[in-house]
């Protein structure tokens, strides 16, 4: 025999063709549109820069910064005279003076306060937090487009409507934080009332209802689509990107309670809030896992369970014959005797919308399930001054944090239980469950791939396959954090919200002069906003004066406690008045990360994840017909484009066609905070025809605006950085198309409903188009459609 491994091309030849792809995948990148970011411009708008991010730096007592550390951090920030090949030292002033963990720096110690006014848990004084990775954005990358060729609208100034609309927002979502989503589109719904230790207090009613905070927000001129807000130059016609954003926040022209802190795309504004992928486990579960009173485990338990053919895939996978791994906190919905069996995997197979609704999810052959370990109901943090002040001075009270005393795990069913879940999710968590709950849901990859179930001989697994995108799904999360935080560090500095909240607070209850001085622009602009806001402020103020009398901690030193040891002093300032503390409620102790606002990381992650997700996966109802093929008969862009009216190429898959074992019926979390009601849950939401790319929007949604429901982002924050995300994802899928030795493409529907094409010629060209009216158009204009000329 004369047979000889020998891979064409090889040696030296390949070495020339892969110097040649590496050059291709450079002019990529440089044939992409490059885009200028502009800030608003409010860093040098008023006497102190009052809507830029300075939280860490050392602050008087009515939190205004010190200037001359302001502008040490932004020269950091800018990596002012560090030359290249040297360490940036980032000397910078950090905290009170005398406080753990500060950093002296060069500071006006004559105006910063010098020690924290707050205790924790133990009676300590707070350590100081250091400001997260603010030189990422100064990282450069070999992958996708560089964090210096992307970009973001400028962030709304006070005091216009969409700022205006974005507070108030914030406002209604703390007030409305312990609301089960179930209830959201009932206007009658009342915000629960919890005693100090976490238990409901029906018998003190709140009077805070769904509908009052949504008509409170209905009758902003932002919100009411019959009304003409101010645009951000002061001026009744809004640019390009405020019409976009404001457009977004309807449904057929309207903003009812169904549109009630929803995101942006039209699959974020179907069904119910939460997307099934938060919600459901795997259909392919073992053991009988439907409640003891309505079944049997069905098999006896002394019986192993039965190994299905060897001739079968199912043979193979651990799932049909592996325990089920229950973990703390989650209890097994059988009676105590079945437990064992049921542990064991013993019994017949569930039914699928059962194994669904226990919210375990496969992964390999051990399981992840849905629910959380959830923050304590009733308990926000930062509404008292002193305490408010520590923590804009980086007071690090993240220990403080209080979960149900049951121990016991819940979906996740309210405001405050998303915002647990973003609070310590890895990033890209959510959708790498997501895409486990497709993979089990066999939904099948884009047919524009080179192989897979349609081709007669190749299947897909290093490429094309699950360790492909599982794997690629996780690497753009890194790519967006970098070019997120040159947004956040390097280009817009945005102060968070909690941070406006106490400005607002100031102007209102009468400190603003000795703040800022007499006539300061900024005290007119504060109290317009206050003005406009009064409706949901009063709530707030209600809503502040009950967590203050909470004896939970962190909570002000004592004068016995503040002797001065460790950082640590009485509070003896001014106080504001019970009826004017307009202050945030937060769900974190410590309020917002260190790191500035706009953009958002958790928004730019999802919009880079959930594109890849999109674009790997089949979206559509299309289907190549049953024959086999040995290439994909959409793998040249101009025949995708010429087929997407006619075969539906981008005609939405219904999750009902995918999950057909919910019945037509979707999963609505529960609206009871009470363990029992968290152990398995009914598809009993009828679907209103929702699709598997609206499921995965509305995913992207949930986790963006779950940090807006803590109260640390704002919706621009969400709606910019999703789309931020999903450039950075679409570069990098486009240089990929540089490394395939076939042709093939990949179809997307964007978060904008365009119609995407992103295509390999297979010698090493990579290209992306919008397909209108059958025929492929360039992406110019897509790129840098968010950020202005």
């Amino acid at each position: 025999m004369n047979i000889h491994l020998k891979p064409q091309p090889d040696e030296a030849a390949r070495a020339s063709a892969a110097a040649i792809r590496r050059d291709n995948a450079k002019a990529i990148t440089a044939g992409r549109p490059r885009v200028d970011t502009k800030p608003n411009g409010e860093i040098n708008r008023y006497g102190t820069p009052l809507t830029n991010y300075h939280k860490g730096l050392p602050h008087d007592a009515y939190g205004v910064v010190d200037l001359h550390a302001f502008k040490a951090f932004v020269t950091a920030l800018n990596r002012e005279g560090v030359a290249p090949g040297t360490n940036a030292e980032f000397d910078v002033p950090l905290g009170p003076v005398d406080a753990g963990g500060a950093w002296p720096g060069h500071r006006n110690s004559s105006t910063a306060v010098h020690r924290f006014y707050s205790v924790v848990a133990d009676g300590r004084a707070p350590q100081v937090r250091n400001w997260e990775s603010p030189l990422a954005g100064h990282v450069f990358d070999l992958e996708g487009p560089d964090a210096g060729s992307v970009g973001m609208a400028p962030a709304p100034r006070l005091p216009f409507s969409e700022l205006c609309a974005e507070m108030a927002e914030l406002y209604a979502m703390a007030l409305l934080r312990d609301v089960p989503f179930a209830s959201f589109t009932d206007p009658d719904a009342t915000a629960p009332t919890y005693d100090a230790n976490g238990n409901a207090t029906p018998q003190n009613p709140s009077s805070v209802t769904v509908g009052a905070v949504q008509q409170a927000l209905a009758g902003l001129s932002w919100l009411d689509p019959e009304q003409t807000p101010y645009s951000s130059d002061g001026t009744k016609t809004l640019n390009e990107h405020e019409e976009r954003r404001r457009n977004a926040r309807f449904k057929n022209g309207q903003f009812t309670p169904h549109e009630l802190f929803r995101g942006s795309t039209h699959g974020a504004k179907e069904g119910p809030y939460l997307s099934q992928f938060m919600l459901m486990g795997s259909a392919s579960l073992r053991g009988d896992q439907t409640p003891p009173e309505v079944a049997s485990l069905g098999a006896d338990p002394g019986q192993d369970a039965p190994v299905p053919s060897k001739r079968t895939v199912s043979a193979r996978d651990p799932r049909t014959t592996a325990p089920l791994t229950l973990q703390p906190g989650v209890e097994a919905p059988v009676a105590a005797e079945d437990a064992g069996a049921f542990r064991a995997g013993r019994g017949g197979p569930p039914a699928p919308a059962t194994s669904a609704g226990l919210g375990f999810v496969t992964y390999g052959a051990q399981s992840i399930h849905q629910r959380i370990s959830a923050q304590r109901p009733g308990r926000d943090y930062m509404t008292d001054w002193p305490l408010w002040l520590d923590v804009q001075n980086g007071a690090d009270t993240r220990e403080n944090q209080t979960f149900f005393a049951d121990a016991k795990a819940r979906f996740i069913h309210t405001p405050r239980a998303l915002a647990t879940y973003v609070h310590f999710d890895a990033l890209y968590q959510a959708y790498f469950v997501a895409c486990l709950l497709m993979l089990d849901g066999k939904v099948p990859f884009d047919h524009g791939f080179p192989s897979g179930p349609y081709h007669a001989t190749r299947g897909s697994f290093a490429t094309f396959g699950g360790p492909h995108i599982l794997s690629l799904m996780t690497e753009v999360a890194t790519r967006g954090l970098k070019a997120v935080r040159r947004q956040k560090f390097q280009h817009h500095l945005r102060g968070r919200p909690e941070q406006l909240a106490a400005m607002l607070t100031l102007a209102a209850s009468g400190h603003a002069d000795a703040a800022f001085g007499a006539h300061a622009e900024e005290t007119k602009h504060l109290k317009q906003m206050v003005s406009e806001l009064q409706p949901l402020l009063t709530l707030v103020a209600q809503h502040n004066a009950a967590q203050n009398a909470q004896p939970t901690f962190p909570r002000r030193a004592t004068e016995a406690e503040a002797n001065g040891d460790g950082g640590l002093d009485h509070w003896a300032g001014f106080e504001i008045a019970a009826d004017k503390n307009y202050l945030l409620p937060m769900a974190f102790p410590e309020g917002s990360p260190m790191h500035a606002s706009y953009g958002a990381g958790h928004a730019t992650v999802a919009g880079a994840c959930i594109t890849i997700l999109k674009a790997f996966f089949e979206m559509s109802s299309y289907a190549i017909d049953g024959e086999k093929h040995l290439a994909s008969p959409l793998a040249d862009p101009t025949v995708v484009a010429a087929k997407a009216s006619a075969e539906g190429l981008f005609e939405g898959r219904t999750f009902a066609s995918v999950y057909p074992h919910l019945g037509g019926k979707l999963f609505q979390p529960p609206r009871s905070d009470d363990p029992a009601a968290h152990v398995m849950l009914a598809p009993e939401v009828d679907d209103p025809g929702v699709t598997l790319q609206g499921e995965l929007d509305k995913l992207a949604a949930n986790i963006s605006i779950g940090r807006n429901m803590a109260g640390v982002h704002y919706y621009t924050d969400y709606y910019d950085s999703l789309r931020l995300g999903e450039r950075i994802a679409v570069g990098i899928l486009q240089e990929h198309m540089s490394t395939y030795s076939d042709p093939l493409t990949m179809r997307l529907p964007t978060f904008d409903d365009d119609c995407m094409v992103i295509s390999g010629d297979g010698k090493g060209g990579g290209s992306v188009h919008l397909i209108e009216n059958g025929a492929l158009v360039p992406s110019d204009a897509w790129w840098t459609r968010h950020v202005p000329a």
